[in-house]
């Protein structure tokens, strides 16, 4: 069963982390299932489209990678001019393939540690009060002595 299971699993790991889906961003829940059916389609849609130009390319052996697929269709996105050669999208997405040599160590994590980037507080701009709010200041004190 958790071999069978495994493909599944490694899928909707690639859907969180290799895509960066891990919320939803709808405030429904009908809409947070069409917009979770439209992440799960659009993966579909990458993994067909690499998948067939890997195999066309004859390299059946190799299996087809989330982030090297995501790399080609957003490179494409972002310089439509450069990349509309004849075949240059079907190259690339039969080169998008698993690395296939053995790691020495794990995988190190993206992004991690998480740290601060806020600059720290600096020194601190005094300026005098106003007359409304030395008044206020002077009927707030005479209150808390009343009390």
């Amino acid at each position: 069963m958790y071999r069978q299971r495994w493909g599944v699993e490694v899928y909707f790991h690639s859907l969180k982390q290799t895509l960066e889906r891990t919320r939803l961003l709808s405030t429904s829940a009908s809409y947070a299932r069409v917009e979770l059916d439209w992440q799960v389609m659009g993966l579909w849609m990458m993994g067909l489209m690499c998948v067939d130009q890997i195999v066309q390319s004859g390299d059946i052996g190799r299996l087809w990678s989330v982030a090297a697929c995501r790399r080609v269709i957003r490179l494409v996105m972002q310089h439509t001019t450069r990349c509309c050669k004849q075949g240059w999208l079907a190259a690339k997405l039969g080169k998008a393939v698993q690395d296939a040599y053995q790691r020495q160590s794990g995988k190190a994590a993206r992004n991690w540690p998480h740290k601060k980037t806020c600059k720290p507080a600096g020194a601190p701009q005094t300026r005098t009060a106003t007359e409304a709010e030395v008044e206020l200041a002077q009927r707030l004190k005479s209150k808390k002595a009343a009390a």
